[in-house]
């Protein structure tokens, strides 16, 4: 990939961690400085994407804590949990609260109206479950930033 012109990747290694749990955060950010490109990671925020997973592991913000100053590490993966969120699930809010100020990713398909608004206003600033463009009506007031 460096060859190509690609020097940094910035990841979520849920799927490990998924499995693996801590020990498997811990290989992966062990790992990341021994390589040539510029490996940089978003924590997994929702291990178990869901109560119904299997896979064996579960990531709480004790779990995360740890991790939060790793030279590495940039802020927390795709928050999957969005009905936590909603809801004001206190697992959910401890790790939103333990990184305010850093990037946190969203997942949160179809969710639009108050909803969205809820989502965004726990400062979840990315989603990649976007499912139609956004449209700006005519005569929409403009957002004023001070």
């Amino acid at each position: 990939m460096l060859r190509h012109g690609v020097t940094t990747s910035i990841c979520d290694p849920h799927e490990i961690a998924n499995v693996l749990g801590v020990a498997g955060l811990s290989y992966f950010l062990d790992s990341a400085p021994t390589l040539a490109m510029d490996l940089r990671v978003q924590l997994s925020s929702c291990v178990p994407a869901t109560n119904l997973e299997t896979a064996g592991a579960r990531l709480e913000i004790e779990d995360l804590l740890p991790f939060a100053h790793h030279a590495k590490v940039l802020g927390l993966a795709e928050f999957m949990n969005f009905p936590g969120v909603l809801a004001g699930d206190p697992g959910c809010l401890a790790k939103l609260a333990a990184f305010q100020g850093r990037p946190i990713d969203g997942h949160a398909p179809l969710l639009r109206g108050l909803d969205l608004n809820g989502y965004l206003a726990a400062q979840i600033r990315t989603d990649h479950e976007t499912t139609r463009p956004t449209r700006r009506a005519k005569n929409s007031a403009k957002v004023c930033r001070s």
